[in-house]
């Protein structure tokens, strides 16, 4: 399984590494903004299950990312969790308009997104090692991108 993750907070990343660090068989992709989860979703030799993206990020968010990504034939009916620390009417409105999979509000537990993804995947869970929700403060900026197996990409 290959997820790629979108989320600028570093403390976020750090968590949904720990969230799938039990399960070897998932590939897990993390990019620091929506410009570098393009750039992985636009090569035609990647492929992603499932995409987690924070709503807000520099540059190009998480609901212009889907946005694209649903303008987009072969990405149109990829699943995505969109994690927002933002629940107003009108960004939940306009991601349930852009079909996403998941709404999860920040800051969540470690319990709730391997929930969530095993769900999606139908893959067997994990056990809860920890259910301490993260505070949704933006940390130190991550490099710019790094991943389980793969070689970082970067693009300008």
């Amino acid at each position: 399984m290959n997820l790629l993750i979108a989320d600028d907070d570093d403390a976020y990343q750090r968590l949904l590494r720990a969230a799938f660090s039990y399960n070897p068989s998932i590939l897990l992709t993390f990019v620091p903004d929506g410009a570098a989860a393009w750039w992985h979703l636009s090569d035609d030799s990647n492929r992603f299950d499932l995409c987690i993206f924070d709503v807000k990020m520099p540059g190009v968010d998480g609901i212009m990312l889907i946005e694209r990504m649903r303008a987009t034939p072969r990405l149109k009916d990829t699943k995505v969790i969109l994690c927002t620390g933002n629940t107003d009417r009108p960004t939940i409105d306009r991601a349930l308009d852009l079909a996403v999979t998941q709404i999860v509000a920040k800051p969540f537990t470690l319990k709730l997104i391997r929930e969530r993804v095993s769900s999606i995947l139908k893959i067997p869970p994990a056990p809860s090692r920890g259910a301490s929700p993260l505070p949704a403060t933006a940390g130190t900026r991550p490099p710019h991108s790094t991943s389980g197996t793969r070689s970082p990409h970067a693009r300008a």
